[in-house]
């Protein structure tokens, strides 16, 4: 008999299921969805559960991450057996295949109510292109319901998107229109919660222009390129707390652009100062990007007070890199800190902060601290630090690293970074 702990989500059986990989919580099988991303496994919990996970391969050498966790799973044949102390957002990565997501929500406490809530019920999946929002309306994709298609706010107020269903962009992304997937643009006072976004086609939730913004608790899987975590784009009083970010590109994203120059269907203006943003106690997985992006598009006067604190980057892959700040454009960056960041895989870049001359730019013409990096083979002589200005007289200037440990020790010398410099001062191991 399962465990009253445990609390499975009903998904409609038309939904695509994985072929590979099986979880059982307590002895009860959950579903388990397949994505372009990997398998995920969403449920809610209440206390401690037994995971099993069931695989078509040999499970030996999987590892259940963040390593913070402390997760150790039993790993025989083709199962994997570990106690889930409770709610946790876990990436699997067993050798041989794509990551197993498993996403245990708690019990969900605030269900909306009210003549402005437009409710997607459990068990169902619903069709429906392009969804627009008005002052005060909450979407409520209950656990268990899949919703297909995107999202779109345009100049609204004390908006609502929750739940723990499913948002799929693969609408779009089947149908070869592809679009950025959850948009707010000049919107104010807009809470995100909850939800599992999959497939998006292209950048999966993007704040444009918007004031007052509070994301928690969200999950995504995106897989395909462009497909950033989170845009802030010319945004302020922004918090970002709780969200696991699986993108085929940039994780956190901080922009500030003007697209009604480029050729395409959506020409938003979001050229507007950037202020106020702080991200806390997320997971990332960067496929092709960085986990924590400024630039490059940066077509604004101040871009600052930006906080990143408490985070865990499970990888940055491909081409991407750790911490980044490129800017392209005009804007000053200042008042930056990066703080009690995990860094469990880096391989192209970990620091990379640079003025510089880029296609996305139209324009014409602060610190590191308790950064933990865990290093492995592929790393020295590949994973490199660079902070570069563009000329004497556009320097980055004065950014301090305060307790930055590779592999648990305290580094002595910024050489120790691999780092290499331009046109910069006053970089200080403090």
């Amino acid at each position: 008999m399962p465990d009253t702990h445990l609390i499975p989500y009903r998904y409609p059986r038309s939904v695509p299921r994985s072929q590979r990989a099986q979880v059982l919580i307590d002895g009860a099988p959950i579903t388990v969805l397949a994505t372009g991303g990997g398998e995920v496994a969403t449920c809610a919990v209440s206390g401690p559960v037994e995971v099993e996970v069931r695989m078509n391969r040999p499970v030996q050498g999987a590892l259940i991450r963040p390593l913070r966790s402390g997760l150790v799973a039993d790993a025989s044949g083709t199962v994997l057996r570990f106690r889930l102390p409770g709610p946790m957002r876990l990436a699997i990565d067993i050798p041989g295949g794509p990551e197993v997501f498993l996403f245990a929500d708690p019990p969900e406490e605030r269900i909306p109510e009210g003549p402005l809530v437009r409710r997607f019920a459990a068990g169902q999946v619903y069709e429906v292109g392009e969804l627009s929002l008005a002052d005060g309306e909450t979407v409520w994709i209950e656990g268990g319901a899949v919703v297909r298609g995107c999202l779109r706010a345009h100049g609204v107020r004390s908006i609502t998107v929750c739940g723990r269903g499913v948002f799929d962009g693969s609408y779009y992304l089947d149908a070869g229109d592809r679009r950025r997937f959850l948009v707010f643009d000049h919107c104010q006072d807009i809470e995100l919660r909850d939800l599992l976004l999959i497939n998006a086609p292209l950048w999966q939730v993007v704040f444009g222009n918007c004031r007052g913004v509070h994301v928690s608790g969200l999950k995504e899987v995106g897989h395909a390129g462009s497909s950033d975590g989170i845009d802030v784009v010319g945004s302020s009083q922004v918090l970002i707390e709780d969200c696991f970010l699986r993108c085929g590109d940039d994780a956190i994203v901080i922009k500030s652009v003007d697209l009604t120059t480029h050729p395409q269907p959506e020409p938003f203006m979001w050229s507007a100062n950037v202020e106020d943003v702080e991200v806390r106690r997320c997971t990332i997985l960067a496929y092709g990007g960085a986990a924590f992006e400024i630039g490059h598009e940066l077509q604004a006067d101040l871009v600052r007070n930006l906080r990143f604190r408490d985070c865990d980057v499970l990888g940055t892959h491909h081409f991407g890199c750790t911490f980044s700040i490129r800017n392209a454009d005009r804007a000053c960056v200042e008042d930056v800190l990066y703080e009690d960041i995990r860094v469990e895989h880096a391989y192209k870049a970990f620091i990379d902060l640079r003025i510089i001359k880029s296609m996305w730019g139209r324009d014409p013409e602060r610190g590191f601290r308790n950064i933990d990096w865990k290093r492995t083979r592929f790393n020295p002589g590949y994973t490199t630090s660079l902070i570069g200005g563009w000329s004497p007289e556009h320097l980055v200037e004065d950014v301090s690293f305060e307790n930055i440990r590779i592999d648990g020790v305290p580094i002595t010398s910024l050489d120790e970074l691999e780092l290499h410099t331009r046109h910069a001062t006053g970089l200080r191991l403090v």
